[in-house]
């Protein structure tokens, strides 16, 4: 799925988009009985798409595909722990915790939580352009050592990182760090790749029980089910191109 393609198909582009074609058509007159379509069609669209128990169950289904890394469980002594990147922006006012967003932070965090328990294990945090950097800064500012942080910044996507690491990480065992509702996309890459990730999810964003959720629809739910849907279509593209 081209990165131009799959956010015209996420729930709250083709409400907007259906909803700005009814207007369109109110407002020009044209086809009466399809502008009410359009618009009723949008409507329903979000009270679907945005309520919480539909979206709990369209990102609790991949959040929980892989288990919480639990030191214990493993006897490997991993030697290097991947981060996929999520979001940062450089802001010379701000102090670098305010850099990165949610997503971002809690895969620092969970790489903090495994540096404990694997202290000389290189960190190697992959993405794209400036947010590594941002991130390996964060990083630096909590304590982890320089040497032991490495920087892949020309991934623009899953699949590019999963190809970029292959060249350094050949078959050899290591923790893999994102969002556990991004894991099961990201595993799928990295398997393609004759890869031996162990993942360590986190981000989780369905923590409670699908009813204990707000019936009403709001922006929060709608944003969950964008994020659970965007991971779909990119499954569903790798399993069309037998990626």
């Amino acid at each position: 799925m081209t990165d131009l393609i799959k956010p015209l198909l996420l729930p709250s582009s083709l409400i907007t988009f259906l909803i700005l074609a009814g207007l369109a058509c109110l407002i020009f007159r044209k086809n009466p009985r399809l502008a009410t379509g359009l618009l009723c069609v949008g409507g329903l669209f979000y009270l679907i798409f945005a309520n919480g128990p539909v979206s709990f169950f369209l990102i609790h289904y991949l959040e929980n595909q892989s288990p919480v890394f639990v030191d214990d469980h493993h006897s490997t002594l991993f030697r290097d722990i991947v981060i996929l990147t999520g979001h940062a922006l450089p802001d010379a006012r701000l102090p670098v915790s305010s850099s990165v967003n949610s997503t971002s932070a809690f895969r620092i965090l969970e790489a903090l939580r495994l540096h404990q328990s694997f202290p000389d294990a290189r960190i190697i945090i992959s993405g794209y352009d400036d947010v590594p950097r941002l991130m390996k800064a964060l990083l630096l500012n909590l304590g982890v050592r320089e040497e032991l942080i490495t920087l892949e910044n020309q991934s623009r996507n899953t699949h590019e990182s999963a190809v970029h690491l292959k060249e350094q990480m050949g078959e050899i065992d290591f923790i893999l760090v994102t969002s556990a509702g991004h894991m099961p996309r990201s595993l799928r890459a990295f398997y393609a790749l004759g890869m031996k990730p162990t993942p360590a999810p986190t981000d989780y964003l369905a923590k409670m029980t699908a009813f204990d959720g707000h019936w009403l629809p709001n922006s929060s739910h709608l944003m969950r089910a964008d994020l659970a849907v965007h991971e779909y279509l990119g499954l569903l593209w790798y399993e069309l191109t037998r990626y």
